[in-house]
């Protein structure tokens, strides 16, 4: 069985820059993203099972985060007078395929509490 993909997105009122601003620094997660923390090892997601890393970044656009659990890339549209923030999730295929979508639906939960968090944190400060 290949891996699992899934895709969210969410609107923020705030422009790409801004989203970028904070998606682009790991020591902001744990300010808007409840469940992430920094640890010695780097940057802890709620779902990651290990430190997640950048590989991947397209400065002002997205940002491609590895971590045991899989990957998440943060792609960001302009849109009107904010921002559309896809989040991409990557699982790898591994045990019976019930694990991996279980996997999948944790990670999910976990993306969406984050596109909450990142929301709030950007539309209530200017």
């Amino acid at each position: 069985m290949a891996g699992l993909r899934s895709h969210d997105q969410g609107f923020v009122a705030a422009s790409p820059e801004r989203v970028y601003g904070l998606i682009a620094r790991p020591d902001t997660y744990p300010g808007w993203w409840a469940g992430s923390s920094l640890t010695g090892a780097g940057l802890s997601l709620p779902f990651a099972g290990g430190a997640a890393g950048a590989e991947r970044e397209r400065s002002g656009i997205g940002l491609h985060l590895v971590c045991g659990a899989g990957s998440l890339e943060w792609y960001l549209e302009p849109f009107d007078d904010g921002t559309i923030v896809n989040a991409f999730l990557d699982v790898p295929a591994g045990g019976p395929g019930w694990r991996a979508s279980r996997r999948l639906l944790r990670m999910r939960g976990a993306v969406r509490r984050g596109l909450v968090g990142l929301k709030k944190e950007l539309e209530v400060s200017p």
